[in-house]
């Protein structure tokens, strides 16, 4: 199975670009180890990950996430190469199939300065958990 979890911080404002056939989202995600080494010394390590969204969370990134703000992610591992003039890379992304966001409000998005939480309804804070809308009586199958 692979699948990643990721907790961090936006490293940039999200780059969205339309296609013909959808939207996608590039985000720039860090995460932050911190440890005492044998000699009490507080030591910190903080990695770049590259995540690639698609479908309807592209819409919650774009109304919600800037740089700074904390988010959780749920998604597959992926690499891919590409050439650019003659040289060859190597890519790692996340491609993102849910998306929880964290922590306050970033300044950039507040409506009120006495924000602190995004008043985000539940169905996109966890978009992977939907509900059906329930059917008219005259409609039940018996």
């Amino acid at each position: 199975m692979n699948t990643t979890h990721l907790i961090g911080r936006i490293g940039q404002d999200p780059e969205i670009k339309t296609f013909d056939w959808g939207n996608i989202a590039n985000l720039s995600l860090a995460t932050t180890t911190r440890w005492k080494n044998k000699d009490g010394e507080r030591k910190e390590r903080t990695e770049w990950h590259k995540l690639i969204i698609t479908g309807p969370l592209v819409q919650v990134v774009e109304d919600f996430i800037r740089k700074g703000s904390q988010i959780r992610v749920t998604g597959e591992i992926r690499y891919r190469e590409y050439e650019t003039d003659g040289e060859k890379r190597k890519v790692t992304e996340i491609h993102i199939n849910d998306l929880e966001l964290l922590g306050s409000k970033p300044e950039s998005i507040k409506q009120n300065p006495q924000d602190d939480e995004i008043d985000v309804p539940e169905a996109l804070r966890n978009p992977s958990a939907t509900v059906a809308d329930p059917l008219p009586e005259d409609d039940l199958p018996f």
